[in-house]
């Protein structure tokens, strides 16, 4: 839907938000909901004091976070969902 957009505002000025939300609506089919936001709520840096860096996350596809014995949090994963081995 993106590339659709993306495409469209190539070919069209969105000068305002409401220029925006026509085009966006224009772009695609069936016609998507546009909606105006006036805040939203930043989760990432109000978590992130709390999270451990994350890496390695780009590339697999299949995620599974556990708590071990040991009341740790482990991570399993595949690189495909029916992948035979697990990292």
């Amino acid at each position: 839907m993106f590339s659709r957009i993306s495409a469209a505002l190539k070919k069209n000025n969105a000068v305002t938000m409401n220029d925006l939300m026509n085009v966006i609506q224009k772009s695609y089919c069936p016609t998507p909901v546009t909606v105006y936001v006036e805040n939203i709520c930043d989760a990432k840096s109000w978590l992130r004091p709390y999270t451990a860096t994350f890496q390695h996350h780009s590339h697999p596809h299949a995620f599974r976070f556990k708590l071990n014995q040991h009341g740790e949090v482990e991570m399993n994963y595949r690189n495909w969902a029916k992948a035979e081995r697990k990292e």
